[in-house]
């Protein structure tokens, strides 16, 4: 598990979990029994429902498929997960995420599902536009308003991104 590679090295407080792509099968770290306090959970296009390859083995989906993760231990204290959806993506990975949200919602999960319908998988490497840009920037907006709350009337933008650079 994540606290044990690392545990006097980060504030989990302050570590946000990101995954792209396969990469997402990274993420059922965060919603397991034995979960890390995270500040928040990121994926983009990310693997995260894979019952198709193991669909007779419960413990292999519960440590590799963070949709069984959150199906079996996500809640409402699990960490806030944004999931960036490129709808150009494959049928089978767009699927993928829509069933991880239906377990999330169906768990309470703090979940926020970004659909990028003009996306293709890689659109944050592939696609510099303006959309694309903004996608990213609002990812970064999570991260920092999951781990430091959200900016006061008196706060930048400026003021958050000096706060991240110390840290």
């Amino acid at each position: 598990p994540l606290p044990s590679l690392a545990p006097d090295l980060a504030d989990g407080g302050r570590v946000c979990l990101w995954g792209f792509s396969g990469g997402g099968t990274t993420l059922s770290v965060a919603y397991g029994p034995e979960n890390p306090k995270l500040s928040c959970v990121i994926g983009y296009y990310p693997a995260v429902s894979l019952a198709h390859f193991a669909p007779n083995n419960p413990d292999w989906l519960r440590t590799y498929s963070p949709a069984h993760a959150v199906a079996a231990d996500g809640g409402p204290a699990s960490p806030p997960t944004l999931i960036v959806r490129a709808g150009k993506d494959t049928g089978m990975l767009n699927r993928m995420i829509a069933d991880f949200a239906a377990k999330a919602l169906e768990r309470n999960l703090p979940v926020t599902i970004l659909n990028l319908p003009l996306a293709q998988h890689g659109f944050d490497w592939f696609d510099d536009t303006e959309w694309s840009r903004a996608a990213i920037e609002r990812s970064f907006d999570f991260a920092r308003e999951a781990t430091f709350g959200a900016p006061t009337a008196s706060q930048s933008a400026d003021a958050l991104k000096r706060e991240l650079v110390r840290l």
